[in-house]
């Protein structure tokens, strides 16, 4: 017996789990390209819900949302990179008490920080807004970003940065130029998981968010009774800026481990 024989039950797992993921997001794909808005069965290609959408105020929740997500990873992956790098580099008392309160919200429902977070801000009295959503899902990103950057911090050469600073680096120094390239992977990771997870969440963006809407509560308001075309090609969308974002990070990945070898 071949071994392409024997591995064949194993393969064909790989493909039914494969298929069983991503099947519905093929379907998604192709009935966004269809031309009857009343059924799914393929009536023709148009890309009819993909104009109807450019004409749509929706945009104005993608931009609101792309708005926030920035926001969101820009903060979270800067106060990320440095809490992991404290934690990895540093021993101070309660760290252990720390590090187990900075995975708190992972382990919370998003709905109990939600309302948290929504008692806090009224008895602030910080009104609603888009602001409001961003600390909100900064919050809940964090620790993502963390785990992200500290899973590199870990395993790179700490004698590369005593070496550094034996030659008289500084430590700014040392770390803009040592630590970071090093640890870059790890940074673009982080901030491409916590833009995936920003602009997808909805449950703190619906408790949080005011007059000003981002894009998952919209679909949820405007698609809430019913399905129409323009759901699977806004659907569509935001797979392919997923699938953009993913590329990108593994672009970054391979870019740095040819600069780490070199």
């Amino acid at each position: 017996m071949t071994r392409s024989i024997r591995n064949l039950p194993h393969s064909i797992w790989v493909a039914a789990v494969l298929a069983f993921l991503y099947a519905p997001v093929v379907v998604l794909v192709i009935f966004a390209f269809n031309e009857s808005a009343l059924s799914y069965s393929w009536s023709g290609f148009t890309l009819r819900w993909f104009e109807e959408l450019a004409s749509d105020r929706i945009f104005l929740n993608w931009r609101n949302t792309l708005v926030v997500s920035a926001g969101v990873v820009a903060t979270a992956t800067v106060i990320g990179t440095m809490a992991a790098y404290t934690l990895v580099k540093y021993s101070f008392r309660g760290k252990m008490v720390v590090i187990a309160l900075m995975f708190v919200p992972i382990i919370i429902p998003r709905s109990i920080i939600g309302i948290s977070l929504l008692v806090t801000l009224s008895y602030l009295g910080i009104p609603r807004s888009l602001l409001t959503v961003a600390l909100g899902q900064i919050f809940y990103v964090l620790p993502f970003v963390v785990i992200a950057v500290v899973s590199v911090i870990i395993v790179f050469d700490r004698r590369l940065e005593e070496a550094a600073m034996d030659l008289g680096a500084s430590p700014w120094v040392t770390f803009r130029r040592i630590t970071l390239p090093l640890i870059l992977n790890g940074i673009a990771t982080g901030a491409a998981v916590a833009f995936i997870l920003s602009f997808s969440e909805f449950t703190l963006s619906y408790y949080l968010a005011g007059e000003r809407q981002t894009l998952p509560i919209y679909i949820f308001s405007e698609f809430k009774f019913l399905i129409t075309p323009k759901i699977n090609a806004l659907s569509t969308a935001i797979v392919v800026l997923v699938i953009v974002v993913t590329l990108l990070m593994d672009y970054i990945r391979r870019h740095t481990k040819i600069r780490r070898r070199s």
